[in-house]
């Protein structure tokens, strides 16, 4: 089974592709021994599980088997998966419980048929009739595109997983890698990423807040009401009223993505007509949160420049130098069996890539050698480089394949990617058109939506870290992920400054603390460069605290010469990437959800909008 995933390149927790292990087990163990295929077929259990406090969610069936999870801890990391499209779970499922309270510790204490409520890290047990929300289960009853049309699923995300968008090779293609169709961000599906301003009511002038919504906080009316509770905090309780500020009370889930971006939140108060009519200061406040973050001025002087690349020791393909016999000394005897090593293809501060083929299979892997000599103070680095990447598989993130660890020496064989990085390619071609864009920043985000739905923050996005898979004819068919040295799980918000001086997200830089959205950040800036071959945010002559200066300002600058012909989408999608504030800045999944990022997003008919807004 495991031997199946890996060739499938992907670990994906989607509802279809479960219930198709389970069938393929099913089929497997029938032909194998057709007398114990109905025994096998019952050591599956159904389980349900349902989100810790949310009385809303209606839940999701999982089928349990041996096979597929061997640890709690495998279960844990699945249910994490599965539920991230549904539901907030900013540390993933760390603890699960049984209906009446009681924690499960293993595998075996789960009984077929029942259910049990996944918790985040600190959360303590809520007691809900979490079963009395199951009215329509969310199943794994189908298999194939048609699971994509269940009228009857109670989650607008279930038919959308996000995390499964772009799982295929290349771009071209409409289907994901189980053969299910995907589907389009432009859809039927109301909700998309925006943010709103909520007016909240009290004495004059009242609280004026800002609020992104989307499908992880907004699946339904209940779940946007119960969003805008927490974030205005109504002296009354809970929001039961909300109104445009036109007077039109909100009763559908579809007019909070509308025309109207402003409005009401009461409790149980009365409301009166003359509410709806805005002080100065409550003007002022409104028409501060509408106010544009980003200006469409022509920039003055040379066009920013590139910052000089960063030496690293990531896999990539391009191959320079030649080949040290002393370095298959170095091998352990178990890897030297298997492994013959060849040029260098990377170097780092203390480490250095080679590349190294298969003795049985002749297939070509990226060997990296680590000279614990050289990171003496920086174990913990290399320690939780090894640790992230062993939790990985995901087709868009470089695969460890094996390790050795010696006493001088730590050897990871990983998955060789074979056309250089994106840095080198930004340089070849300057900058790309938006369907490129498009298809780079799809398989980047998609990757950082994969490590955050595990709570782990990469903190190293940058195009250096990024290794391009290139077609026969030199075209540019996709990128993975690599280079995990700074990578760490996310409990708390971390402090401590790094990354690389371009990409590196505000909050970092103010040291109030940081989470997962600082690679959102990254990815924000990485796409401003794909479309016009030059950083957001840059110092003229070098000077790093000038650079510090022009991102803790925030001022996004579009410069005409450069991006005129960039549609209004690509744009939005920036600035939405780039928001100073994490809590309104887009998550992956939100990128995701854009609808520049739909496959059939037509850039030519909004080209110009954005530039003849000022010029009317």
């Amino acid at each position: 089974m495991e031997n199946n995933l890996s060739r499938s390149g992907s670990r994906s927790s989607s509802v279809c592709e479960l219930e198709k292990d389970l069938s393929d087990m099913k089929i497997m163990k029938s032909r194998t021994n057709p007398r114990n295929s109905v025994g096998s077929a019952r050591k599956a259990k159904r389980i349900r599980f349902f989100r810790n406090g949310d009385k809303f969610y209606s839940g999701v069936t999982i089928p349990v088997l041996p096979e597929r999870y061997r640890s709690f801890d495998s279960l844990t990391a699945d249910l994490t998966r599965v539920l991230v499209d549904n539901v907030t779970l900013p540390s993933g499922v760390r603890t699960i419980y049984s209906l009446e309270g009681r924690k499960v510790r293993k595998l075996d204490d789960l009984e077929d048929g029942q259910s049990y409520v996944c918790s985040g890290v600190g959360e303590p047990f809520k007691r809900l009739d979490y079963e009395a929300s199951a009215v329509t289960p969310q199943s794994f009853r189908l298999s194939g595109p048609e699971a994509l049309n269940d009228s009857a699923s109670p989650s607008p995300a279930r038919a959308n997983n996000r995390l499964s968008r772009y799982l295929q090779t290349n771009g071209s293609s409409n289907a994901t890698g189980n053969g299910t169709a995907r589907v389009s961000p432009a859809g039927d599906n109301v909700v998309r990423p925006r943010i709103v301003t909520i007016i909240r009511n009290g004495v004059k002038p009242r609280k004026v807040c800002r609020l992104l919504l989307n499908k992880r906080n907004s699946p339904t009316l209940e779940h946007a009401l119960a969003a805008i509770t927490e974030c205005i905090k109504l002296d009354t309780g809970c929001v039961r009223k909300v109104f445009t500020q036109s007077g039109t009370p909100v009763t559908a889930l579809h007019q909070f993505f509308e025309d109207e971006d402003v409005f009401f939140a009461y409790g149980s108060e009365r409301v009166n007509q003359e509410d709806f009519e805005l002080e100065f200061e409550e003007s002022k406040a409104v028409l501060q949160c509408r106010k544009n973050p980003i200006t469409k001025n022509s920039r003055s002087g040379p066009k920013p420049r590139m910052p000089v690349k960063a030496s690293g020791a990531a896999a990539s393909g391009a191959a320079r130098g030649d080949a040290e016999p002393a370095a298959a000394q170095l091998l352990p005897h178990p890897l030297r069996l298997k492994y013959t090593v060849g040029k260098i293809i990377g170097d780092g501060n203390f480490a250095v890539v080679r590349i190294c083929k298969d003795k049985n299979t002749s297939k070509e892997y990226a060997l990296k050698i680590i000279d614990k000599a050289k990171c003496k103070g920086k174990e913990h680095y290399v320690e939780a480089e090894v640790r992230v990447m062993r939790k990985l598989c995901h087709p868009r993130i470089v695969s460890l394949i094996e390790e050795q660890d010696c006493p001088e020496w730590l050897f990871l064989i990983m998955e060789l990617v074979s056309g250089g990085d994106l840095f080198d390619s930004i340089a070849a071609v300057c900058k790309f058109s938006e369907p490129q864009a498009r298809l780079l920043i799809g398989h980047l985000t998609s990757a950082i939506a994969y490590l955050h739905s595990l709570s782990i923050v990469h903190r190293d996005i940058k195009p250096e870290n990024l290794l391009v898979e290139v077609g026969p004819d030199g075209s540019i068919r996709g990128l993975k992920l690599a280079d995990f040295g700074l990578a760490v799980e996310v409990w708390r918000p971390l402090h401590a400054v790094c990354g690389t001086p371009t990409y590196v997200a505000p909050e970092i830089l103010l040291e109030t603390g940081y989470g997962l959205k600082i690679d959102v950040w990254a990815a924000g800036v990485i796409l401003y460069i794909l479309l016009c071959g030059f950083p957001p945010f840059s110092s003229p002559d070098g000077d790093q605290e000038k650079l510090f200066d022009a991102i803790l300002s925030a001022r996004l600058e579009f410069p005409a010469p450069h991006w005129e012909r960039v549609s209004a989408g690509a744009i939005d999608l920036v600035a939405n990437m780039l928001r100073p504030q994490p809590e309104l800045r887009f998550a992956a999944e939100d990128v995701l959800d854009h609808a520049w990022m739909s496959d059939d997003y037509d850039e030519s008919c909004d080209f110009r909008t954005w530039y003849d807004e000022d010029s009317s």
